[in-house]
């Protein structure tokens, strides 16, 4: 890729910023116009529990506290102050999260929800441009100025980003701490200071504290420093320097990274100390090390999976290839064969580097989501992302090379564009041209793929719109859609219900009806043929 040279260095700059603010813009305005989704109001509400009660009681498996502190701690000055402890689902074993959380927010004077959903919406927008500026500096590092604005300019258009960089949940936190504690580590091996290995710790332990399977990333690390340790000239750079004291040993970048990550997330949970057991000694992390403990087994147990929905087959315990399908469908084809372009130059060149630390972290991340049985969305496999429009860029590198080639480029980043924009705001429903667009995504996946509750808004205008009156309605999502002015008469809609509404399968009453597609699956109701 060819840099713009030392004189356009500002000029580089505002443009990367001017890209930065249209990412903004999207997300912004498409997060405005949707509902929250299924667990939004679980992880805007969580991080202000705590801080209100000292209880880590709402901090579900998988799902250490850092963007839930975050958001609490800016929602603690903005907000009413409640006290969950007045909320019956408080005293119940075990916890109802979904209750408490729903009461929190009724009680700050908010029964929609939407009010501190959406700014929990902002502070997740703001690890989102975050990740594109880290982006645009890795790219930039690697490929030059041209390559870093290109990267940061298709990272502005993918719709998975702009699906998930604007909702207050874990996914785009996640994909931002595991992308920086990978490039922290190539800096790192790189060039060992000390300064460049309490980045590398200080990042893990930001990637450790938003989500529990970060805890991978240790022996990951741990391989991929390997080869400096039998031959520290492999895999070198220009510009790399062998010291002479302690950094020099491969094997103190690595335990410093991980005894200062370990710091960072202590301090995450605010240096918390107790039994790890009945009968054990006090010791650090409690509550992480036990939410480890048990989100790896249920994880991977086929047999209490949640239900999973593919190609219009329902399961109770999923399928191996479902994160194929889920990224051949709803990855942007642009981006796919782009990417695969530059993954194999990389390869054919020989740039060991950049596979090194381009490739091995989303291959292996790809190969934990096969084995994964929760097949719910492609959000569990978005982290893989920012390493795709990696190679996207090192895929421009071959293109620039031939005439031929450069229109092709430009051919699939219009694509891209088009593809992205023609769907806004609604990018969680996007699908690509291989099973024929948004239209027929609803036939291939639902749940955070497609329907996640996000279009109540959407739906009370239409119901305005059209003068309707009366509507028999099936909602997959954990806000009453009362609260957002939809009056209804309630349909089957959810296996956890605590009453299963009634409904003729066989005589439904005439009139009009509005059924979430995830419902329509059967993926989430008790019967699962209810709407056949």
């Amino acid at each position: 890729m060819k840099d713009f040279g030392y004189t356009s260095e500002r000029v580089v700059n505002w443009i990367a910023v001017g890209l930065l603010l249209l990412l903004f813009f999207q997300l912004l305005t498409s997060a405005v116009v949707k509902s929250p989704t299924f667990d939004e109001v679980l992880h805007a509400t969580r991080g202000y529990v705590f801080l209100a009660t000292g209880d880590w009681r709402m901090q579900m498996n998988l799902h250490p506290p850092l963007i839930h502190l975050i958001t609490g701690i800016l929602m603690r000055p903005v907000f009413p102050s409640i006290d969950p402890q007045q909320s019956e689902a408080w005293i119940t074993t075990p916890l109802l999260h979904f209750d408490l959380a729903k009461d929190v927010v009724a009680a700050m004077g908010y029964p929609s929800g939407f009010v501190p959903v959406f700014f929990g919406r902002v502070v997740v927008i703001g690890f989102t441009l975050v990740l594109g500026a880290l982006l645009f500096q890795w790219a930039k590092s690697w490929y030059g100025s041209g390559g870093g604005l290109l990267a940061l300019g298709i990272y502005t258009f993918a719709p998975n980003v702009l699906a998930h960089g604007r909702l207050i949940t874990t996914d785009m936190p996640v994909v931002m701490t595991f992308f920086l504690a990978v490039y922290a580590l190539q800096r790192l091996v790189y060039r060992p200071t000390y300064k460049s290995l309490l980045f590398a710790g200080f990042s893990l332990g930001l990637a450790l504290g938003a989500k529990i399977s970060a805890v991978v990333l240790i022996p990951l690390f741990a391989i991929m420093i390997m080869p400096w340790i039998d031959k520290p000239d492999w895999l070198r750079n220009p510009g790399y320097e062998l010291r002479r004291d302690l950094l020099h040993l491969p094997q103190i970048w690595l335990l410093g990274t991980v005894v200062i990550a370990l710091v960072v997330l202590w301090a995450i949970y605010g240096f918390e100390v107790g039994p790890y057991d009945e009968g054990w000694p006090a010791l650090p992390l409690p509550t992480y090390v036990n939410t480890l403990a048990s989100s790896f087994f249920s994880f991977y147990r086929n047999d209490i999976a949640p239900p999973a929905f593919l190609m219009g087959r329902y399961s109770l315990s999923g399928w191996w290839y479902y994160f194929l399908v889920t990224f051949f469908v709803k990855t942007p084809l642009p981006m796919i064969i782009s990417g695969l372009v530059g993954l194999g130059w990389l390869f054919y060149k020989r740039f060991w580097w950049q596979v090194w630390f381009g490739a091995i972290w989303p291959i292996v991340y790809f190969g934990m989501a096969i084995l994964n049985s929760w097949n719910l969305g492609y959000r569990y496999i978005l982290p893989i992302e920012p390493f795709l429009i990696l190679w996207m860029t090192s895929a421009y590198c071959v293109f620039q090379r031939y005439r031929i080639l450069q229109i092709l480029g430009v051919i699939l980043l219009a694509w891209l564009v088009v593809g992205t924009v023609s769907i806004y705001p609604n990018y969680l429903a996007y699908f690509n041209e291989v099973i024929g667009g948004p239209e027929n995504g609803y036939r291939f996946l639902t749940d955070s793929n497609l329907d996640w509750g996000q279009d109540l808004i959407q739906l009370r205008e239409y119901l305005k719109e059209a003068g309707i009156q009366e509507l028999y309605f099936s909602y997959f999502g954990s806000m009453d859609p009362e609260s957002y002015g939809i009056e209804y008469v309630a349909l089957p809609h959810s296996r956890f219900a605590e009453v299963e509404a009634p409904f003729a399968m066989y005589a439904p009453p005439p009139g009009m009806y509005a059924i979430s597609v995830t419902n329509l699956s059967g993926q989430s109701l008790s019967n699962s043929s209810t709407y056949d």
